[in-house]
């Protein structure tokens, strides 16, 4: 059975998924050639890093970024492009992900506590 996304976004280069414990990006048909990528990327939202967040500007696209906490220089694996029609969606996504991503660091963060009493 496969797990259901929480939420996602769908841009010019990918779908974006939220899933608990994890982002998703899956690069559909020919994208995913392009990417040589035939599965989908994930990133553990415990290892991201910094979330980077381009507007659209005029006739301009934007895009949602991911750094992960090793620094890897595979930017373009974590990154979804947007026209401005699909802007919301990932606004949207944004602000979940980050609410995600701050409860599972809180009950790390809680959990360190926790051992350092024992």
């Amino acid at each position: 059975m496969q797990e259901r996304a929480l939420m996602q976004a769908k841009g010019l280069n990918g779908i974006l998924q939220l899933f608990p414990d994890r982002i998703r990006i899956l690069r559909p048909g020919l994208i995913a050639s392009l990417y040589e990528r035939d599965r989908p990327t994930d990133l553990l939202l415990g290892q991201i890093q910094k979330i980077e967040f381009k507007h659209t500007v005029g006739g301009l696209g934007g895009y949602i970024a991911f750094h992960d906490d090793e620094g890897r220089e595979d930017f373009e694996d974590f990154c979804v492009s947007f026209l401005k029609l699909q802007e919301h969606s990932f606004e949207a996504i944004k602000k979940a992900i980050e609410e995600q991503r701050a409860a599972i660091l809180a009950e790390h963060a809680k959990n360190k506590v926790e051992i350092l009493k024992d």
